[in-house]
């Protein structure tokens, strides 16, 4: 457990924010036994994705954030300073524009 991520979490929480989350199916090499503890304490709701039942293989890598409902973020890349800066992804972000175009 990532005790650091959980105090993140609950500072979330006490702002009003809800967190959810889904998964690819845990397996014994992935286990989700963060997450399970996660919503065991009420942190975040979970929700599983069975892409071997609805596609017949793969796993979940997409990552979306929507944060205030106005502000979007789509993409491959994990949430690390490595794959933020040193790889190559593909993200999409969408934010409100209130300006004029030019």
């Amino acid at each position: 457990m990532n005790y650091n991520l959980v105090k993140m979490f609950f500072v979330l929480i006490h702002a009003g924010i809800k967190i959810r989350i889904v998964q690819s199916t845990p397996s014994k090499s992935e286990p989700d036994l963060d997450t399970k503890e996660f919503e065991q304490r009420g942190i975040a709701e979970v929700r599983t994705l069975n892409l071997e039942r609805l596609i017949g293989h793969g796993i979940l890598h997409t990552k979306m954030w929507l944060v205030d409902k106005k502000h979007f973020y789509l993409g491959s890349a994990n949430m690390d300073w490595r794959s933020l800066t040193q790889v190559i992804y593909v993200l999409t972000v969408l934010m409100p524009y209130s300006g004029t175009l030019v």
